[in-house]
């Protein structure tokens, strides 16, 4: 069996490249051929991006050329790397496409067609209702699957939802990752729809290991690892990790996709990081502070002890996520926050709820490919 699965990745986020990989890693386990849609949106790509620096008010024109050519290259160096990665764990199909008109003219060959995971269904962030994501152009009595999709709003816009309504209307099966995403979805009037685990939670730490082993760093002293891609919250999350730091007489260690951009006051920062450097990082740490979904995903999924600083915005599959765990105390939201007086996480129920909903989330793929 052949699944082309369509998700975002043109992109600089590490979570997201894990995501695909662990999804493709989970199918082909169950014998199946799988192939990543090399999507790349023109709105998305290096030049664009940079470019649109430029369009901005509020700075001269010597800081605007200074930001735009610093984007160009991290955010090339850092896709780059990031891309290398997945290039080398799964397949990409052999076209690359920018719209759906594409698409639609020459679709990727396949038995099965699968919506990924990640915010694939936010249409702030892609700028608009983009039809690719549903699977519009999945040829006629093919197979559509969703697995683990999010929408990361708290509702598609009132000119979007007929238009969802419709597209969501021919898929054979959707699950999402977060119970509020099942709840919009059903505003629509689709009511067929499964919460399921983010992909990265399909594989347990013990496979994530077996990645994160390929990565050449060696602990030498304690440490609080950082992951925040929430520049407007630095603040709390820099205090969060300096007070925890204090408190086991260990450093503050920072990993990023980037350059130095989101950096905070850190003892030690891993820039451009592998997505095999990011995990290692994860299960070396003696404690975590992060600003986003995938980091605390990762974080409960290493059994650390962590908080999550929620974002300032979208951060309904966080929070969705740990309610799921009962574990809502690790919501940081300012810094009146007091962390130190956390109780330590009883990881044997955390994994057990785990185990159960990986049990669910195997079972809807099983039904479906």
């Amino acid at each position: 069996m052949r699944i082309s699965i369509i998700t975002i990745l043109d992109n600089q986020n590490i979570g997201t490249y894990l995501q695909a990989y662990a999804l493709a890693s989970v199918l082909q386990g169950k014998g199946a051929e799988v192939e990543y849609v090399d999507y790349r949106r023109k709105s998305e790509s290096l030049v664009a991006s940079s470019l649109s620096i430029l369009k901005r008010k509020d700075s001269s024109i010597i800081h605007l050329l200074v930001s735009a050519t610093y984007r160009f290259v991290s955010v090339g160096v850092g896709r780059y790397r990031l891309r290398s990665f997945l290039k080398g764990k799964v397949r990409y199909s052999k076209s690359v496409y920018h719209n759906v008109k594409q698409l639609e003219k020459r679709p990727p060959l396949a038995d099965v067609y699968m919506t990924g995971s990640d915010q694939v269904w936010n249409s702030v962030y892609n700028n608009g209702l983009d039809s690719s994501f549903f699977l519009s152009y999945a040829p006629e009595g093919k197979k559509r699957i969703a697995y683990a999709a999010s929408i990361g709003m708290d509702d598609f816009p009132e000119s979007e939802k007929a238009g969802v309504k419709l597209l969501l209307g021919r898929y054979d099966g959707i699950s999402v990752r977060e119970q509020k995403a099942k709840e919009i979805i059903a505003g629509v009037g689709i009511d067929a729809v499964e919460v399921v685990l983010d992909p990265t939670l399909l594989l347990d730490r013990f496979k994530w290991s077996l990645l994160a082993d390929e990565a050449p760093f060696k602990k030498s002293e304690p440490y609080v690892l950082v992951y925040s891609v929430e520049d407007s919250k630095n603040g709390v999350v820099e205090q969060c990790a300096r007070s925890v730091a204090n408190g086991i007489n260990g450093k503050v260690y920072q990993v990023s996709s980037g350059w130095f951009r989101d950096r905070i006051s850190c003892d030690r920062f891993f820039s451009f990081s592998t997505p095999q450097l990011f995990i290692k990082l994860f299960r070396e740490a003696d404690y975590v502070v992060v600003s986003s979904f995938h980091g605390t995903a990762f974080s409960v999924n290493m059994n650390k002890q962590f908080v999550s600083v929620a974002p300032q915005r979208y951060s309904s599959r966080m929070k969705s996520f740990l309610e799921m765990l009962d574990m809502e105390d690790r919501i940081v939201y300012d810094d009146s926050s007091d962390i130190l007086s956390l109780k330590n996480i009883d990881y044997e129920r955390i994994n057990a709820k785990i185990d159960q909903m990986r049990s669910l989330s195997m079972s809807f793929l099983d039904k479906h490919i």
